[in-house]
């Protein structure tokens, strides 16, 4: 019994420690802007958009969260990668999930922090996404 509590003491700890998460370049990518449980607005990314998310997801690699709960949908964007992989990025109003490969992770941001991601994204054209 003590060994079982051990165990899961260890569990918990680690999974309050961030891990680090490395995904393929993306080479395209769709966005889809959900409003109450619909998607209302869609767009491809341009190529300097795919760019621009890589390397914020090489500057924000540390302090993820393996999670294993669903998310409501934000402003979501589908990635394939360099490898043919396909992943996705979830941006919420405090958090932002990432899935690769069946695996999905969490971390918290500022407001700051998701709306220059939002912004980077959502820009089409050197405009803001509009409806479709």
């Amino acid at each position: 019994m003590k060994a079982l509590r051990q165990i899961i003491i260890a569990t918990v700890m680690l999974s309050l420690v961030g891990c680090s998460v490395s995904v393929p370049a993306i080479s395209s990518a769709k966005a889809y802007r959900y409003s109450g449980g619909s998607s209302i607005a869609e767009w491809n990314l341009t190529a300097l958009q795919c760019e621009a998310l890589n390397t914020w997801i090489v500057q924000n690699s540390e302090g993820w969260t393996p999670s294993p709960v669903s998310w409501a949908p934000g402003l979501i964007v589908y990635m394939t990668h360099s490898d043919s992989s396909q992943g996705s990025l979830n941006i919420l109003k405090a958090q932002v999930v990432l899935v690769h490969e069946g695996d999905q992770f969490t971390r918290d941001f500022s407001a700051d922090q998701i709306t220059a991601l939002r912004q980077l994204l959502e820009q089409h054209d050197g405009q803001p996404a509009a409806p479709p």
